[in-house]
C-alpha cells in the first residue's frame, strides 16, 4: 500500500507541475520580468516557511530545528539552491522563446538523467543494481524522447518563424532550457544529499512527519530565491517596469499564487513519496515525476496552440517523442516495485 501511495502521489505532483505556468497565459500587461519576481517571492520565500509554520504545532520546534542544521548541510543547500536559481531564469527565459511544450522537455529530459543518476552514484549498493539497472533503461527511453522532440521542436519554430533573428531566439531558448536542467538536476541532488538528515533532526526537533519530510526546501529555496530575485529586479530597472506591480490588475496577483499552489504543491507531494520509499527514493520517483510533468505540460502546449502551424509530419515527430516518454513510465514503476519487494 505505501508503494501505491507514493505511485499516486507522484502522479499527482507530475500533473500539477507540469500545469503550474498555464497563468503565464493570462499576464498579458505584466513584463516577462515581474511576472517571474512575484512567482519567485510567493514560492521560494513565503510558501515554505508558511509551509512549516503553519504545521507545527509550535514555533519554538521550528527555531529548534533550524538552530540545529549543521553548516555543511547548509553550505550544500546554499550551491545547490543558487545553482537551481540560476537554472530557473533560464527556464523562464525558454519558456518565453520556445513555447511551453518544448521548454518542459529539454529542461525536464536533462534534468532526469543527472537527478537520477547523481544520487544514485551516491547511493549505491550491491542491492540496488537491478532497480538502477532498470531505471537506466527508462532514462536511455527518455533520452531518445529528448532528442525526438527536440528535432520536432526545431522543424515547427522553422517553419513558424522564418525569420532569422526569431530563428537565433530559438537557439538560445534551447541553451536556456539546457541551464534549467542542469540546475533542476542539482535540485534532485541537494535533496538526495540532505532530505535524510534534515529529516532527522526536525523530528527530533518537535516537527511533524508532514513537515519533517520537506524541512529541505524552505532553505533550499531561498538560496535559489537570491540570483532569481537579483536578476528580475535587475530587468525592472533595466526596463523601468517596476510601476506594474502597482498598476497590475489584482487578479495577476491571484495567478501568481496558483502558479505557487501548482510549483510547491507539487513539491510537497514528491517529497513524501521519496521519504515514503526510503533512501533510494529520489532515485526512482524523480523520473517518474519528471516524466509526468513533461507529458502534462506538452498536452497544454498542444491545446494552447504551440503546434498549430506545424505540418502533419512535424506534429507526427512530435507526438512519437511523446510516446517514449509513456513507454518509459513502466520501467520507472517496476523499479519502485523491485525496492519494495
Amino acid at each position: 500500500m505505501a508503494m501505491i501511495s507514493a505511485l499516486l502521489m507522484t502522479v499527482g505532483a507530475g500533473g500539477i507541475n507540469g500545469s503550474y505556468a498555464i497563468p503565464t497565459k493570462y499576464v498579458k500587461r505584466w513584463s516577462f520580468e515581474s511576472t517571474w519576481f512575484i512567482f519567485s517571492l510567493v514560492t521560494f520565500v513565503l510558501a515554505p516557511w508558511a509551509y512549516m509554520l503553519f504545521c507545527s504545532q509550535d514555533v519554538s520546534h521550528v527555531i529548534r530545528f533550524c538552530s540545529s542544521i549543521p553548516s555543511s548541510s547548509m553550505m550544500i543547500l546554499a550551491l545547490g539552491g543558487c545553482l537551481f536559481g540560476c537554472g530557473q531564469i533560464g527556464f523562464a527565459w525558454a519558456l518565453e522563446r520556445i513555447g511551453m511544450g518544448l521548454a518542459f522537455v529539454i529542461n525536464i529530459s536533462l534534468s532526469i538523467v543527472l537527478g537520477s543518476f547523481l544520487p544514485l552514484f551516491h547511493h549505491s549498493s550491491a542491492g540496488a543494481l537491478v532497480p538502477a539497472a532498470v531505471t537506466s533503461v527508462g532514462v536511455l527511453i527518455i533520452l531518445t524522447g529528448l532528442f525526438i522532440s527536440y528535432r520536432a521542436g526545431q522543424l515547427r519554430k522553422g517553419e513558424q518563424e522564418k525569420s532569422t533573428q526569431k530563428n537565433s531566439f530559438y537557439t538560445y531558448g534551447v541553451i536556456a532550457a539546457v541551464i534549467a536542467g542542469l540546475g533542476s538536476a542539482g535540485q534532485n541532488y541537494t535533496f538526495s544529499l540532505t532530505n535524510e538528515k534534515l529529516y532527522h533532526l526536525a523530528i527530533s526537533g518537535g516537527l511533524s512527519k508532514m513537515v519533517a519530510t520537506t524541512a529541505v526546501w524552505p532553505f533550499f529555496l531561498f538560496f535559489a530565491f537570491i540570483p532569481y530575485a537579483i536578476y528580475m529586479l535587475v530587468l525592472n530597472v533595466k526596463n523601468k517596469s517596476f510601476h506594474e506591480y502597482v498598476t497590475a490588475e489584482k487578479r495577476y496577483y491571484s495567478y501568481s499564487l496558483l502558479m505557487m499552489l501548482g510549483w510547491y504543491g507539487s513539491l510537497i507531494l514528491y517529497s513524501h513519496a521519496v521519504m515514503t520509499i526510503g533512501k533510494l527514493g529520489a532515485v526512482v520517483v524523480w523520473p517518474l515525476f519528471m516524466s509526468l510533468i513533461i507529458m502534462t505540460s506538452n498536452f497544454w502546449g498542444w491545446c494552447f496552440g504551440e503546434w498549430d502551424g506545424a505540418t502533419p509530419a512535424v506534429k507526427r515527430k512530435a507526438i512519437r517523442g511523446l510516446i517514449c516518454f509513456v513507454l518509459a513510465l513502466p520501467f520507472f514503476g517496476y523499479a519502485t516495485y523491485l525496492l519494495s519487494i
